[in-house]
C-alpha cells in the first residue's frame, strides 16, 4: 500500500514514517518527521491528517519504561522497521540527538539501519544533530 506524506502540499511516498499512537496515525516523509521532531508546530497538515488509528497500544519504549507509540519506517528499498519508542525518545531518534547509552540499546534492538547509521553517529556518539535539542 503507497503511503504519503500527511503535511500538506508534500508529495513524497519514499521513506514515510508513520507515527502511532494508539489513537491517530500520522505519515510524514523523513525531512517532515525531522522537522515534526524539531517543533511539531512547524508542520501543517492536510485536512485529512492525521488518520484515526485501528489498534490500540499497549508497549513500552526500547530505551525507558514510558508508554511507547509505533513508529514505523516504511522504505520502499530496504525491510520496514517498526520502533517501539516514547515521543522523547523518537524526537531524538529523528533528530539525531541520542545519547551513547540510548543508541547502543537501539543498535542492539535494531541493527545497523538508516537512523542508526554512521552517517549520523560514529560509534554512538552523536556528530550530526538536528536543530537545537528537543
Amino acid at each position: 500500500m503507497s503511503m504519503k506524506c500527511m503535511e500538506k502540499d508534500c508529495v513524497n511516498e519514499l521513506m514515510i514514517i508513520s507515527i502511532n499512537d494508539g489513537e491517530d496515525r500520522l505519515n510524514l516523509c523523513f525531512n517532515h518527521a525531522t522537522i515534526f521532531a524539531s517543533d511539531e508546530r512547524l508542520i501543517t497538515l492536510e485536512g485529512t491528517a492525521p488518520q484515526i488509528s485501528s489498534s490500540k497500544l499497549d508497549k513500552t519504549c526500547d530505551c525507558c519504561s514510558e508508554a511507547a507509540l509505533e513508529a514505523s519506517e516504511l522504505d520502499p528499498f530496504n525491510d520496514d522497521i517498526t520502533w517501539n519508542l516514547c515521543m522523547d525518545h523518537l524526537k531524538k531518534l529523528l533528530t539525531h540527538q541520542l545519547s551513547i547509552e540510548e543508541y547502543k540499546s537501539l543498535y542492539n534492538i535494531y541493527g545497523d539501519v538508516y537512523l542508526l547509521h554512521n552517517d549520523f553517529y560514529n560509534s554512538g556518539v552523536v556528530f550530526q544533530p538536528v536543530g537545537e535539542g528537543v
